[in-house]
């Protein structure tokens, strides 16, 4: 099936449903309560439907903020494609800002990071500012 079909299944519309109502149909980045809403998934997880995502993995964006929220999660997954295996040799570390994602998206690049690294032997350590 289609994400455009899967989006119309009658289980995504009745999780989408849920979570606008429990997001009060209200962006949750910009508090935006009068135009066209979405719920966002912060991350996917391959061969999972859309409606079997946890609730604390969906959010409600208006078009705006959720056109932001896209943008900047492809441009961390087609700079981690961008290493070639022949490329990450030479890899000495990846910095990622996390001020600039939320707790799931830097799960989900921790989680790409560390499986790209580990299957090429690369030795790497997990830094977070916070706990400095």
């Amino acid at each position: 099936m289609s994400y455009s079909l899967k989006l119309k299944d009658p289980r995504w519309q009745k999780k989408r449903l849920e979570i606008l109502d429990r997001d009060q149909f209200t962006c949750t980045k910009c508090g935006d309560d009068e135009t066209e809403l979405h719920v966002h998934h912060h991350y996917y997880v391959y061969n999972k439907e859309l409606w079997d995502y946890d609730d604390n993995a969906l959010s409600t964006l208006c078009t705006s903020c959720h056109r932001i929220e896209t943008e900047r999660i492809n441009i961390v997954k087609e700079y981690l494609r961008g290493y070639r295996y022949d490329r990450l040799k030479h890899l000495s570390h990846i910095i990622v800002c996390g001020s600039c994602f939320n707790e799931l998206e830097l799960k989900e690049i921790t989680k790409k990071c560390t499986e790209i690294l580990d299957r090429k032997g690369i030795e790497w350590e997990y830094i977070n500012e916070n706990d400095k």
